[in-house]
């Protein structure tokens, strides 16, 4: 079935679903998979997907594959954005049978519950399940906001999905479990015993099932403007991949630049096209991309620093032939 939305003249009853997670915890490819599943099930959906800074990395993704997919970039739409994501969701809404929302990865999902509440009355569309995406191996290299960040999108939760559980390094489960329960100060938040890589379809029908409710938990509102940064560069060279994993690799060690959390972007390929870069603080994946626009962008803790600036142009003047 078409993911288009329905006629007019037959709205229909729509639940919006947020997927929310800390950076790079693997939200995109969770959604990737519940679309697929949505599609099988002819299931009407579209999804909303926002992007601190980054313009249409994520989303590029999402749209090689699925047609109504919406943007809003350049802020979070827990705070600056948050008028155009009401405005989107009041004309989506009954248009759709599932409207999936992915936020930055800085989001407050806090404050979704209080758009959800006004989007209820205007429009009847319902808040349906909220799923904080982890990846358990970058559990213990936050810090400080970072897990008030986190604390906040558990508090909405109706479940936890555990992501890149195929990957090496992974730590005891089990361990993560308790931490996790304990920053949404809930015993029984529930984590799904299926990781994201693994979901078939009676787990995302269990999803369909839940509705996500705010527990009372004492949390700091956080000011993103003053605390995350997306200083952006287009690099005027191109790479070939062994140069690529080179710059990140030695850009990434030690100093200022372990302020940075994310680093994700496109640049232009020495043999044409490009390579689409993601790295979180636990890993670094480069892959060819067809199209992109050569740039890169930095999420990171704090004001970018001239250090920063000064390390990457020294690196791009002396990457190995």
């Amino acid at each position: 079935m078409s993911t288009e939305p329905a006629d007019a003249r037959t709205a229909c009853r729509t639940h919006v679903d947020l997927i929310s997670g800390f950076l790079g915890a693997g939200k995109t490819t969770f959604i990737q998979k519940y679309c697929a599943w949505l599609r099988e099930e002819g299931i009407s959906f579209a999804v909303v997907e926002n992007e601190f800074g980054a313009v249409g990395v994520d989303a590029a993704a999402l749209k090689a594959s699925y047609a109504d997919i919406h943007e809003l970039s350049g802020g979070c739409i827990c705070c600056s954005m948050l008028p155009n994501f009401t405005e989107l969701l009041l004309k989506l809404a009954g248009r759709y049978e599932r409207i999936i929302v992915e936020p930055s990865g800085i989001f407050d999902a806090t404050s979704f519950f209080e758009i959800m509440e006004l989007v209820r009355t205007r429009s009847g569309a319902e808040t349906g399940f909220c799923a904080t995406i982890v990846d358990p191996r970058c559990l213990c290299r936050l810090q400080g906001e970072e897990l008030c960040v986190l604390q906040s999108q558990l508090a909405g939760s109706s479940s936890v999905i555990y992501s890149k559980c195929d990957l090496p390094d992974l730590p005891d489960l089990a361990v993560c479990g308790e931490f996790l329960r304990a920053l949404a100060e809930d015993g029984a938040l529930q984590i799904m015993e299926t990781p994201a890589h693994l979901m078939r379809q009676n787990d995302f029908g269990t999803l369909l099932e839940q509705r996500a409710v705010l527990r009372p938990v004492a949390l700091k509102k956080l000011n993103h403007a003053a605390l995350f940064h997306c200083p952006s560069c287009k690099p005027d060279v191109t790479f070939t991949r062994a140069q690529l994993e080179w710059f990140l690799t030695r850009f990434l060690e030690g100093g200022a630049a372990r302020d940075i959390l994310r680093i994700k972007g496109t640049v232009r390929a020495a043999g044409g096209g490009y390579f689409a870069v993601n790295c979180t603080v636990c890993d670094c994946m480069v892959e060819e991309a067809e199209t992109g626009y050569g740039i890169l962008y930095f999420i990171m803790r704090g004001s970018p620093t001239a250090e920063l600036r000064v390390r990457m142009d020294a690196l791009f003047s002396s990457l190995p032939a």
